[in-house]
C-alpha cells in the first residue's frame, strides 16, 4: 500500500501529500503528517533527540552516536569520524580512541594499559615503563631504570647498560657501594664476602680493601695478621712486603726487621751475616746477636764463666 503523508513544508502549496518527508522532518504516523525534527537533529526518524536522530548539526559540529543522539563528544568506545559525521566504533581493545586501528587507542580498561609509544592497550608495559593501575597507563620510569615500580630513581627493579641495581636503595648506580661488587651478567650489585670492605668478585679472595683492624694480603684476602715477610700497614689497611733482608718486620726499611731468615742474625732491627762487634755473641736459639756479660771482652754466651 502506498504511504501518503501531509507535507507542511511547501510555501507554494501549504498542504501537499508526499510519499517521503523532506530533510528535517519525519513521518509522524499518529497524525500522518511530516513533523519537524527536534534540534540538534537535522535529519531524524522520530521526535526523540536521544534515539531518533539520523544526521546532526554541523554548526556547532555534532556527531551521531550509535544510539541515535547528536553529541559534541563521542562516548567511550567510539571516536568522531569527520567524514561521515558519525561516532565510529573503536577497535575492541581500546576503551577510548582517536581512530579505528589498534594503534589509535587513547584509553584502556580492565587489565590493559596504554602504551604511549605504540598507542595500543597492552597487558604488560614495555621496558622502561611501569603500570599505573588507577589510570590504566604505562608511565615512564626514571631514566636510570630498565624496569621500575614508579617514576622515582629509587623505584627501579632492574638496570641495564653501565648501571647496576643496588637492592639496598632500589637505585641503578654506576658504582656499587662498599660491601658489594658490580656483576655485569645480571646488572646487579652483589654482596662481598663478610671479611671484605670492598671487593671485585665473589669469595674471600676477591677483596680490594679491608675493614678496621684487618689487612689486605697479597692473596687479596683480609687477615688480622699479615704473617712472615709482610707488615701491617695501618694507614691503608694493607699487608706490605718487608725489605728483602728481613724474614719479618714492622715496616719497609732494612732497619725495621723483627725476624731474620737463617743463617742471618738479628741485630738492632737489621739482619746481619755475623756479630762483628766485640762484646757480642751469636745466640743460636733465636738467631740473634746478644751482648756479652759486662765482665767479658768477648764471649760465646751470656754468662761470664
Amino acid at each position: 500500500m502506498l504511504l501518503v503523508v501531509l507535507d507542511l513544508t511547501s510555501l507554494i502549496t501549504p498542504y501537499k501529500c508526499v510519499t517521503e518527508c523532506s530533510n528535517g522532518f519525519y513521518n509522524n504516523e499518529k497524525d500522518n503528517v511530516c513533523t519537524p525534527c527536534t534540534a540538534p537533529c537535522t535529519k531524524c526518524k522520530g521526535p526523540s533527540t536521544a534515539t531518533d536522530c539520523t544526521e546532526c548539526s554541523t554548526s556547532p559540529k555534532l556527531y551521531l552516536t550509535a544510539e541515535g543522539a547528536c553529541k559534541e563528544k563521542c562516548p567511550d568506545g567510539s571516536f568522531p569520524n569527520t567524514t561521515t559525521g558519525k561516532c565510529a566504533t573503536c577497535e575492541p581493545t581500546c576503551a577510548t580512541c582517536t581512530g579505528s586501528a589498534k594503534t589509535d587507542c587513547s584509553g584502556c580498561t580492565g587489565e590493559t594499559y596504554l602504551d604511549p609509544t605504540t598507542k595500543s592497550c597492552v597487558k604488560e608495559c614495555p621496558e622502561k615503563f611501569y603500570t599505573d593501575v588507577a589510570k590504566h597507563t604505562c608511565n615512564p620510569c626514571d631514566t636510570t631504570c630498565a624496569k621500575c615500580t614508579g617514576p622515582l630513581p629509587n623505584e627501579c627493579t632492574e638496570c641495564s647498560g653501565s648501571n647496576y641495581f643496588d637492592s639496598a636503595t632500589s637505585k641503578c648506580v654506576t658504582v656499587c657501594p662498599d660491601g658489594t661488587y658490580a656483576d655485569p651478567a645480571t646488572h646487579t650489585c652483589k654482596k662481598c664476602d663478610d671479611k671484605c670492605k670492598t671487593c671485585n668478585g665473589e669469595g674471600d679472595k676477591k677483596c680490594t680493601t679491608c675493614k678496621v683492624n684487618t689487612y689486605l694480603s697479597h692473596e687479596n684476602t683480609c687477615v688480622e695478621d699479615c704473617g712472615d715477610g709482610f707488615y701491617n700497614e695501618t694507614t691503608k689497611n694493607t699487608c706490605n712486603k718487608c725489605d728483602l733482608t728481613c724474614l719479618d718486620c714492622s715496616g719497609p726499611l732494612p732497619t725495621q726487621c723483627t725476624k731474620c731468615a737463617a743463617p742471618a742474625l738479628f741485630k738492632n732491627g737489621t739482619c746481619v751475616a755475623t756479630c762483628s762487634i766485640a762484646g757480642e755473641f751469636e745466640d743460636k736459639e733465636d738467631m740473634s746477636c746478644k751482648k756479652c756479660d759486662d765482665t767479658c771482652g768477648s764471649c760465646t754466651g751470656p754468662k761470664p764463666e
